[in-house]
This record gives C-alpha cells, sequence and structure tokens, in this order.
C-alpha cells in the first residue's frame, strides 16, 4: 500500500506553518515559511520521496489561489471550511492549527468547500462589491437621518429616500451655517453611494449576460421577486446547483434548516442555523417577500416567457405554493419573520429544480 503524508498548512498573509502527519502516526510542525508558493512547492515536492503527499488548508481571505496552483503541480489539495475542523485542547497557535489540519486530513475527518472557477469568482467579487455599496448606503442614510431626528426635522411622508425627499432635506434652512455644512456633506454622501449602487447595477446587467451563467441567470428570473441582480448573486454564489443531490442539501447549505439538539425520546429543534453562505441567504430572504401577493404582473410574464415550458411550469407551481402557504401561516398568526423564512427555505426547493434543468436539460424535475 502506497504510503500517504499528510500535510496541514495554516495560511496567513505574510507567512505558511507547515504540519506533516507521517503513515506511523507522528505528527509535527515543519517549518514556518513567508508566504512564497514556490517554497510551499519545494518543500512539498521534497516530501513526496517514497510517499503520496496529500495538503490541506482551511478557506479564508488568502482566497483559493494557493489550492489552484498545488493542484496544478500535481498535489491533491483540499480547501476546508474552518467553522467544521475539530477543535482540540485550549492553546491555539500557527502550529497547533496546521498541525491540526494534518492530523484530521490524514483520519478524513475534513469538509472540503466547494472551490469556484476563475470566472465565477470575479463574477462574486462584483456582486458583493454592489452589496459593500448598499450596506455603505444604509450606513450613510442613517447618519443623515440621526442629525436631522437631533434638530428635530421630521419628512412628514411616509416614503423616504425619494427625489421629493432628498428635496425637501436641501431646501432645509438652518439658524447656523456649521448645520447647512454638515447636511451638505451627509446628503452628498448619500447621492455618491446610489450613484455608485446604480453603477455596479448596470455592470452586472451587461456581464451578466457576457458570462457562462447566462442561461442559469435567464432561468431563475422566472420565479417571482428574483430579478437580474438576484438571480445572478444566486448564480455566481452557488456556481453549480449539480453538487447538491437533493433540494434540502441546497436548504442546509444555505442555513435555512433548523438547529437541532436531540437525545434519545427528546427532540428539540431551535431557530435555523445560518450556517453556509449568508449572501444568497438575504437575496432569497428578499424574494420571500413577494410571494404575499397573488398573481402575477407583465414584468413577470415576460422574464418567464423567456425560458423553456418546464421552467415556467416550475415557476408557477412556486407561485401557487408558496403564496398559499404564505396566507396560511399569516392565519395562523406565525410571527412575520419566521414566515419569511418557511417561505424561503421552500423558494430554494424550486430554485434547485430550475437549476437541475438548466445544468441538466434532460432531467426530470
Amino acid at each position: 500500500m502506497e504510503k500517504v503524508r499528510c500535510v496541514g498548512l495554516d495560511v496567513h498573509e505574510e507567512s505558511i506553518t507547515i504540519a506533516i502527519a507521517e503513515p506511523d502516526g507522528q505528527v509535527m510542525v515543519l517549518r514556518r515559511i513567508r508566504h512564497d508558493v514556490a517554497e510551499v512547492l519545494k518543500t512539498l515536492k521534497g516530501l513526496a520521496h517514497h510517499a503520496k503527499v496529500r495538503v490541506a488548508y482551511e478557506a479564508g481571505a488568502c482566497g483559493p489561489g494557493l489550492w489552484r496552483q498545488l493542484n496544478k503541480e500535481g498535489f491533491e489539495c483540499v480547501m476546508v471550511a474552518p467553522s467544521r475542523v475539530p477543535r482540540t485542547g485550549r492553546s491555539k497557535t500557527d502550529g497547533e492549527d496546521a498541525m491540526r489540519l494534518a492530523r484530521f486530513l490524514r483520519s478524513g475527518d475534513l469538509v472540503n468547500v466547494y472551490v469556484p472557477t476563475e470566472e465565477t469568482e470575479a463574477l462574486r467579487t462584483l456582486t458583493r462589491a454592489r452589496e459593500d455599496a448598499i450596506e455603505a448606503q444604509q450606513r450613510a442614510r442613517g447618519r443623515l437621518r440621526s442629525f436631522l431626528v437631533h434638530l428635530g426635522l421630521k419628512y412628514e411622508s411616509e416614503t423616504k429616500w425619494t427625489k421629493a425627499h432628498l428635496a425637501w432635506v436641501r431646501q432645509l434652512e438652518f439658524a447656523h451655517p456649521a448645520l447647512a455644512i454638515v447636511r451638505d456633506d451627509y446628503l452628498r454622501e448619500v447621492e455618491a453611494v446610489a450613484t455608485r449602487i446604480a453603477r455596479l447595477t448596470k455592470d452586472i446587467e451587461v456581464i451578466a449576460q457576457q458570462s457562462s451563467h447566462r442561461p442559469m441567470i435567464e432561468g431563475l428570473q422566472a420565479l417571482r421577486g428574483v430579478q437580474l441582480v438576484t438571480a445572478a448573486t444566486l448564480a455566481f454564489e452557488v456556481g453549480s446547483f449539480k453538487r447538491f443531490a437533493r433540494p434540502k442539501h441546497l436548504m442546509s447549505y444555505l442555513g435555512l434548516v433548523p438547529r437541532e439538539n436531540s437525545s434519545g425520546e427528546r427532540i428539540a429543534k431551535g431557530s435555523i442555523t445560518k450556517a453556509g453562505n449568508s449572501h444568497v441567504r438575504r437575496v432569497l430572504c428578499e424574494a420571500a417577500w413577494s410571494y404575499r401577493f397573488a398573481g402575477t404582473g407583465a414584468a413577470i410574464q415576460k422574464r418567464r416567457g423567456a425560458t423553456t415550458a418546464v421552467i415556467q411550469n416550475i415557476a408557477s407551481r412556486a407561485q401557487e405554493r408558496l403564496h398559499e402557504k404564505y396566507r396560511r401561516l399569516m392565519l395562523r398568526k406565525k410571527e412575520i419573520n419566521k414566515v419569511n423564512v418557511a417561505i424561503s427555505r421552500e423558494l430554494a426547493g424550486f430554485i434547485w429544480a430550475i437549476g437541475q434543468e438548466v445544468e441538466q436539460p434532460n432531467a426530470k424535475v
């Protein structure tokens, strides 16, 4: 039987700590080097004499670049989910982390993460940049709102952040010029972020049409509440729906299933796990709110008409089922956010079905 040396890498921006788990059971820290892929490859090639080398490191800020380069050089490398690496002992050092990875790689207890293609990773960066812009917009609006509330100024209309609202803010007069300067500064920030969001939205629309994910984006838009940006986020973040054998696997990946703490005859389930991809979970929960409405408008029908008959049937079933579920749960006086989560979970199942149809046109759904 071929010997296998398992190597754990604790990867940081400036350094990489290398640990090794020998076939005979010995686990030790080999060396600590600067973050240099060439030096890592040199070390791994030295370990590859008379044994096969397997490598593992935690997914993190340094990204999958190292994973791609090691696999390209012929080493079996896996990226693992940090939250799923078993914890042992109380000490935490770079050496301990690297040895733990090597040890659990040898025992087979590590959970791999999905590594997207370079194109998909780049597209994810674009949609996440838009999310960052939206967060910046919320902060900018909050600062302006707090400033006005502090001065006792209130906009009477219920609709905020429209052209009329911003015009009202702009025409306010203050007793001291310093207050006008602050108002103008906050207002410029709000308007600048709005321009940034519009620019990134347009960029996503253009890039999505040119990407290999275009069929998936068009198919997902057949669903109510899933317009281009939401569909692009789903396609770019999930990457491939083939990796989920059943809808519940996608629901679990998105953290939309309840956590469980059961033992013996006692069964206890709590709130959703919120594990996995938070970007997809956020856009799903936003899309789920639209299912409180019955029927579909002209815009949805137009998007749905650009898809196949099978996808149209899936979207129609989703509309009927999810609206009825929303109505039924509200009649039972369920808490509104819990209703939204329940709708989001089932919506993930319909998204899975469309994903399977687009990626496997002959599959039954």
